[in-house]
């Protein structure tokens, strides 16, 4: 009776084999996340994140100087308009 349990055991095979493969599938998702931190890291997203607020930062800078620029650039005409050549 044993002997026909032990061979009969097609669903338990089902059973193994597809618990095996959700093993593997984790597995290789979580080698993966590993793979992707190895390779981009923690310090490159600071990095990028560093360089946007730098950006802004910068952007925000030059429209400032455009500004001051155009002012004294009408300074400009108009003291050369005040005071002829």
């Amino acid at each position: 009776m044993e002997k026909d349990f032990l061979l009969d055991s097609s669903k338990g095979s089902f059973i193994f084999s597809s618990f095996y493969k959700m093993i593997l599938f984790i597995s290789l998702i979580i080698f993966a996340f590993y793979l992707a931190r190895v390779f981009f890291g923690v310090r490159s997203v600071e990095v990028l994140l560093d360089l946007n607020s730098q950006e802004k930062e910068l952007s925000a800078l030059i429209k400032e100087k455009k500004n001051e620029n155009a002012k004294l650039q009408k300074k400009l005409l108009e003291y050369k308009v005040l005071i002829p050549e």
